[in-house]
């Protein structure tokens, strides 16, 4: 599982694993961004007034999103996207949400509703979206069929072969138009906002499906949040320690495990003084308990772990001559 949030003033993307493009996806480049931080990545976020959170505008057609995720292929999966679309597309165009291949796709058409187009065919959601205002939305692709859901309700029921929306590579486009034509806005004009991203390699229960995706004021946590048993299994399987894991979770507030792999990487000689820190002044209260006339004050002086252990085997050695 993956949630994406974004807070009051932020200037740039947090990580590797969410990055903006506004041209054609290359790998290189791909990797470039990866790299190195894009000077103008701050024109993508804007707060939202009279809250902690910003939101990810996109301008004109060319905008997009591109989501890491692991490399396996994934047929059965969920996305949890808060929008809030500015205007329309224009009479015969679409804005896209969603797209794994140019047969297959979920926009907003002209009049303002949810379409899935799948192998030809067209579905079209009952209501009609409010503009300007956030909405839920949840896709749920299953094997079989898919679901779309907009703050809770269903709008879009269809059946589709076992391979149409498998995500086959190791990233997830959003937003991206295949198709310039059918999306003609111009590059000053705001064509879609995005305030929180969750894509789970997995679904959701129907009967979880509840209050929490009824509203984008509502918080994803203990819908899609993982048992920490499960994220951390493969994290202490490499080395990293129960306190990095949790250290990193709770100061990062994530439970994404990529993340807190790069957290614990790019922080590893931090987590290993505080380690060595905090055995420090174990051992020092040990040394102060084992002889009351040893003053804790006096011995936290010392410059080096050689001294600590000197005055630890004086002691043993007197003890043992006692």
């Amino acid at each position: 599982m993956n949630t994406f949030t974004f807070s009051k003033n932020q200037q740039q993307f947090e990580n590797e694993f969410l990055l903006s493009f506004n041209e054609s996806f290359e790998e290189s480049l791909w990797k470039k961004k990866k790299k190195q931080v894009d000077i103008d990545e701050s024109k993508y976020f804007k707060t939202i007034d009279e809250t902690n959170e910003s939101t990810i505008q996109l301008f004109g057609n060319k905008t997009y999103l591109v989501l890491s995720k692991s490399i396996e292929q994934w047929s059965e999966y969920t996305l949890i996207l808060d929008i809030s679309i500015p205007n329309f597309p224009t009479f015969h165009e679409h804005l896209t949400i969603f797209s794994t291949n140019s047969e297959t796709g979920i926009y907003i058409t002209h009049s303002g509703k949810i379409c899935l187009f799948n192998d030809g065919k067209v579905n079209q959601s009952k209501i009609i979206l409010k503009l300007n205002e956030y909405m839920r939305l949840l896709i749920m692709v299953q094997k079989k069929y898919i679901e779309i859901y907009l703050n809770g309700i269903l709008q879009i029921h269809s059946h589709i072969d076992i391979d149409q929306f498998t995500l086959e590579n190791n990233r997830i486009d959003l937003f991206r138009e295949l198709d310039s034509s059918m999306n003609t806005t111009n590059d000053d004009i705001v064509r879609i906002e995005c305030k929180s991203i969750t894509f789970l390699n997995g679904l959701i229960e129907s009967d979880l499906i509840n209050k929490q995706l009824k509203s984008s004021n509502y918080s994803l946590t203990s819908l899609v949040a993982l048992p920490y048993s499960l994220i951390a299994s493969n994290l202490i399987a490499i080395g990293y320690k129960d306190e990095w894991i949790k250290l990193a979770m709770k100061k990062y507030n994530t439970t994404n495990s990529q993340l807190i792999d790069q957290i614990i990487r790019e922080n590893k000689d931090e987590l290993l003084k505080t380690d060595h820190d905090n055995q420090r002044k174990q051992d020092l209260l040990i040394l102060s308990r084992l002889n009351p006339l040893i003053e804790l004050e006096n011995i936290s002086e010392f410059n080096n772990d050689d001294e600590i252990t000197f005055v630890g085997q004086i002691i043993c050695d007197c003890e043992d001559f006692k």
